[in-house]
């Protein structure tokens, strides 16, 4: 049986995927970076106020609590955090923390920033400009990030499908570019 996650806490995915810092003050929420934060996520912050602070809260006495366990990371968890960047591996340390109360979360859900599309993308767009052609490199990178918008706005797929059809994209526009 699946559970689907309250608004709250895939909001709270969502903040961490931006890079946005969420903490609890008391009875208010504290975030940063302040130039990160939308007026739609700031709305939606507001609106699950009460139910954002429950989770942090509980998430906080579960850290401060020397008998609460740490959070686990399966072995492809730690292969995908493989190289991170501490401030990265710290935001998902505290996701998990989190999300516990509500049955956890996978490190897929909350890193956006390890996928083998991703790596095969930025790999075709490096040996582009390795190989003396910025301006074939430039359109790789900007039908990339095109790609990925319609397909994520549109196409309303998750980020890990979408980085895998703007991956068959670039594909095609090298094959044409060959032929």
């Amino acid at each position: 049986m699946t559970t689907t996650p309250c608004p709250a806490s895939s909001l709270l995915v969502e903040l961490v995927q931006r890079g946005i810092e969420l903490r609890a003050v008391g009875d208010r929420l504290r975030y940063r970076p302040r130039s990160a934060m939308t007026p739609d996520l700031a709305d939606r912050l507001a609106a699950h106020r009460g139910e954002l602070l429950a989770i942090l809260k509980a998430a906080d006495l579960g850290a401060g609590d020397s008998a609460a366990p740490l959070p686990t990371y399966t072995p492809q968890e730690r292969r995908l955090l493989d190289g991170c960047p501490a401030a990265a591996l710290a935001a998902v340390d505290a996701a998990k923390r989190a999300f516990a109360p509500l049955g956890g979360a996978t490190v897929e859900a909350v890193t956006p920033f390890k996928s083998a599309a991703r790596d095969g993308a930025a790999r075709l767009i490096r040996d582009a400009r390795r190989g003396g052609d910025d301006r074939r490199a430039v359109t790789l990178r900007d039908a990339w990030r095109e790609r990925l918008a319609i397909c994520t706005v549109d196409g309303d797929l998750s980020i890990r499908d979408a980085e895998a059809v703007a991956l068959d994209e670039l594909g095609s526009i090298l094959a044409v570019g060959q032929g």
